[in-house]
């Protein structure tokens, strides 16, 4: 990360916290996707869940994720999932 991205966050951030709609867009590319994980009922899902197994070279994981849905007209249309990558990394090393 440069120095450079660190500023546009820190501008951001700080228009943000001076509820400054202006300063705020003028960091935003225009194809910004902007994301509302505490969306109203509806609208969003959010799953916790954990995942335990043993890697081929016979090391055990351990995970756990969470994972966010997005659900229209009763199909996922798009789903993230955060997890610890080291316990994925550390069942890898050889």
């Amino acid at each position: 990360m440069t120095n450079g991205s660190v500023a546009v966050v820190r501008r951001y951030l700080e228009a943000l916290r001076r509820l400054d709609p202006e300063a705020m867009f003028a960091e935003l590319d225009e194809d910004v996707v902007l994301e509302l994980p505490v969306a109203p009922e509806g609208m969003l899902v959010v799953a916790e869940y954990t995942s335990e197994g043993i890697f081929a070279n016979g090391t055990p994981y351990a995970n756990t994720y969470v994972n966010l849905c997005r659900v229209r007209g009763g199909k996922i249309v798009e789903t993230k999932e955060f997890f610890d990558p080291l316990a994925l990394i550390a069942g890898l090393a050889p």
